[in-house]
């Protein structure tokens, strides 16, 4: 790591305790909001009580589940390419991080050169 770098790391964990807590409350919210809009079929998000693993992740995870969320449209693909092209301020990614909200769509992204068949095994759809 090069000297600024290590400076940016440094100055960065001063709040990182902060940052952190904001993100958890954040991806909490948006995870509820997204469970109770009609065009979404399902959420997978630990910090939902609705999640298989919801009482593991409670317990190991202390409350904060993080801010990245799965979740799958209830609708055809056309209309979620549509949905994805109406974005303004969420940008398709083919791999997620970085420190702006991302969104990726392994049908078309990570997933896209397994065949049908074995997406479908997977659950990507």
């Amino acid at each position: 790591m090069g000297a600024f770098e290590a400076w940016l790391a440094q100055r960065g964990a001063k709040t990182f305790v902060l940052r952190m807590r904001q993100h958890c409350e954040n991806g909490v919210k948006v995870a509820e909001f997204l469970q109770s809009h009609p065009k979404i079929e399902r959420v997978y998000y630990p910090g939902l009580s609705t999640h298989p693993t919801y009482l593991i992740a409670s317990s190991l995870l202390n409350g904060r589940f993080g801010g990245m969320i799965s979740f799958k449209l209830a609708d055809h693909l056309e209309s979620i390419d549509a949905f994805i092209q109406s974005l303004e301020l969420i940008n398709l990614t083919p791999s997620l991080a970085g420190v702006t909200t991302t969104l990726s769509h392994p049908l078309n992204t990570s997933h896209r050169a397994w065949d049908k068949e074995k997406q479908n095994q997977w659950g990507i759809t």
